[in-house]
């Protein structure tokens, strides 16, 4: 029982904490207007995918950036993106598998392109420390839509911890970009 009640509170330090952080919060996906590219983090179960196809066919942007972990395609196996649609697919290669090392890898990638609007597609637990982190490396305009994952009470539990630790962590420890 002191663990499920450390837990609740965890969450609710963690839920407000990320809110102090001065990073933009996600928009309602009707809000998103034109933009030069959408981005997608790495990682959700398939829910941030989803988000990506619905903005190209609303017409958002005529690039998608997906990056590939460590891991390769597989957690693309759903999809074929990497290999052609209708709009320009880049599929860079993170060096850094984690919110850091994508951010400056994707940030990289919209400077080459000479992109200054992209919308970046994540779950809702970690919009706070994506665009914290893609902010630190591209000053150019950011939105965020924010995928709904299908998690439990403990899977957001873990999950919500996490991104409070790794907020915690760029406001701090590691504020570069």
């Amino acid at each position: 029982m002191v663990w499920v009640v450390f837990g609740l509170v965890l969450t609710v330090i963690a839920g407000t904490t990320l809110r102090w952080t001065g990073a933009p919060s996600a928009v309602a996906f009707d809000e998103i207007g034109d933009a030069d590219a959408i981005v997608m983090f790495v990682g959700g179960k398939g829910e941030r995918m989803q988000m990506v196809y619905d903005l190209v066919d609303q017409g958002v942007a005529d690039a998608v950036v997906i990056p590939i972990d460590g891991e390769g395609p597989e957690w693309l196996r759903d999809t074929d993106v990497c290999g052609g649609t209708e709009v320009q697919v880049f599929c860079p290669t993170i060096e850094f598998s984690d919110t850091k090392g994508e951010a400056r890898t994707i940030a990289s990638l919209i400077h080459d392109q000479g992109w200054n609007h992209v919308v970046v597609v994540t779950s809702k637990y970690h919009v706070e420390r994506a665009v914290l982190r893609l902010g630190r490396c591209f000053d150019g305009q950011i939105s965020a839509v924010a995928a709904e994952p299908d998690l439990g009470v403990f899977g957001w539990l873990k999950k919500v911890s996490h991104e409070w630790l790794g907020t915690i962590e760029a406001q701090t420890i590691d504020r570069s970009c």
